[in-house]
């Protein structure tokens, strides 16, 4: 392929999973085209750009820094002679100042701006997708019921005239062995567990997930558990493990000091189980054995692309599909838990762990 563009530009609005599939499609463009990227970070924090260091030919631009806004007014003013391409990968709402925006681009430059439209569901009524504001020349349809993300992505390179890259999706890191030592942790000797999701419709009470964990402890005592999570999800896990004995648990909620760190963390464990949130699919795409407690209705994000992986989804009472009839939801103890994931049975969980375990 001639070099069509300068540049390729994509944007992200910071939520880890995603930020990590929109890095990957921003790898996938360079791999078929020699393009770099650069990737514009709405909402700026450590773990988001320190995801990007094994990539030396993607840049990011901080959003809500002053040097991010001169360095993106600048970005659209060079666009102008240059021949950018403005990538959205996410079938999202965008405000009117992003309108602006694409219409700039698509009227006032040499450059262009191409996505993804989801039209006419019930998330994006007709006039409120991508081709009210891009036009109909410059959006493929978004195909989230029936394509995996990375495989809209080789869509995109297609209809762009590039070659697809047919691998899965994958995140790559910087090895650094001493990171489990600092915890006190062996490579390949612990499970780690991510139960905070950000949406607690997500997950299981704390009080399943505390049984759920007794009986891993009962049956495999010589293994250490783990458990990754923010500040925030300090409180949630504490109730996970509540009276359970300590010797072989280790809370890292908070601790972890950059994203390479949690990276190797992850990728040294023996298996992980994991709800469905950024820090699975992080996960994921470290083709780490993994037992996902999954939601039902997005295909999309499936997590089929890590052939380690064990999905576990029930299917009682549940007609979810987020993009048009909305989730089906069960009420418990003065909360709401989607269908597909309380359902589970916490047996189910279990065994899919010690399968892992036996089989590693």
């Amino acid at each position: 392929m001639t070099k069509r563009y300068d540049q390729f530009i994509f944007f992200s609005a910071g939520p880890v999973g995603d930020h990590a599939l929109i890095l990957d499609d921003a790898n996938r463009f360079f791999e078929s085209t020699g393009i770099g990227a650069t990737i514009i970070l709405k909402h700026y924090f450590p773990l988001l750009s320190g995801m990007s260091a094994p990539y030396p030919h993607i840049k990011n631009i901080e959003w809500e820094s002053l040097r991010g806004k001169i360095a993106f007014k600048w970005l659209l003013f060079s666009s102008i002679w240059r021949k950018n391409c403005f990538v959205l990968v996410l079938p999202l709402k965008h405000p009117f100042y992003f309108k602006l925006i694409a219409w700039y681009v698509r009227f006032c430059t040499r450059s262009r701006m191409v996505g993804l439209n989801l039209e006419g569901s019930k998330t994006f009524p007709v006039g409120r997708g991508s081709a009210s504001f891009l036009g109909k020349e410059n959006i493929i349809p978004a195909r989230v019921d029936t394509e995996l993300f990375y495989e809209q992505a080789n869509r995109m390179l297609l209809w762009l005239g590039c070659r697809p890259v047919s691998r899965p999706p994958t995140l790559a890191f910087v090895n650094d062995d001493a990171v489990p030592q600092k915890f006190n942790l062996a490579s390949g000797a612990y499970i780690v567990m991510h139960l905070a999701a950000s949406g607690p419709d997500r997950s299981l009470p704390a009080a399943r997930w505390n049984g759920i964990i007794k009986v891993i402890q009962e049956k495999l005592p010589e293994v250490k558990i783990v458990f990754t999570g923010s500040k925030k999800d300090v409180r949630f896990v504490g109730s996970c493990i509540a009276g359970l004995p300590t010797k072989n648990l280790v809370n890292l909620c908070g601790r972890t000091e950059s994203m390479q760190e949690l990276l190797n963390v992850y990728a040294k464990a023996e298996l992980t189980v994991c709800v469905h949130t950024g820090n699975a699919i992080i996960v994921n795409m470290l083709h780490v054995p993994t037992v996902m407690v999954a939601i039902k209705g997005v295909h999309m994000f499936n997590y089929a692309f890590n052939p380690l992986a064990t999905i576990l989804t029930a299917t009682k009472d549940c007609t979810c599909d987020p993009y048009e009839r909305g989730c089906t939801m069960i009420p418990y103890k003065g909360g709401e838990y989607m269908a597909c994931v309380f359902n589970i049975p916490d047996a189910d969980i279990v065994n899919a762990v010690l399968k892992k375990h036996e089989g590693k």
